[in-house]
């Protein structure tokens, strides 16, 4: 059995006794009640309840699924896309930006000493088609035959 030593009580800053949390929010939350972090919590709050109410004015996406849309000068970009937005324009950039991605990394290429040999994301992505690549893409795709013959019959 180990000895544990009792918990220090929480430190609460005092006017004066040089916290940097002084006159913050963070002050207020640490426990201090004096004027300036009282002042500083219930400016926070504002703040806080003006960027709710903010976010939620933002107009739903298009497509109706929930998804707020992205802003005004995010659409059409796969930023987007990846904000949530579902519009038509976003998901165009996004598949565009994947698109642009996956030429690179093929261009490129893979070393013939690369450890990722042997895997089915290297016959995928770098469409490698060396024995060992094929190899994986074969086992993956025939446990996936016989997990889907499972699930059917």
């Amino acid at each position: 059995m180990g000895y544990h030593q009792p918990r220090q009580p929480k430190r609460v800053p005092s006017p004066g006794d040089g916290d940097p949390r002084h006159g913050q929010y963070a002050g207020y939350v640490a426990g201090c009640r004096c004027r300036p972090c009282t002042n500083a919590a219930v400016d926070y709050q504002r703040f806080m309840e003006q960027e709710r109410k903010r976010r939620a004015a933002r107009p739903k996406n298009p497509d109706g699924k929930g998804r707020r849309a992205a802003g005004p000068n995010d659409h059409g970009s796969a930023y987007g896309y990846g904000l949530g937005c579902r519009c038509q324009t976003c998901r165009d950039a996004n598949a565009a930006r994947a698109a642009a991605w996956l030429a690179e990394v093929q261009q490129m290429g893979i070393a013939p000493d690369d450890p990722r040999h042997g895997t089915r994301y290297v016959y995928l992505t770098f469409r490698c088609r060396c024995q060992p690549c094929v190899e994986a893409n074969r086992e993956y795709v025939r446990a996936w035959e016989l997990r889907r013959a499972r699930q059917v019959g």
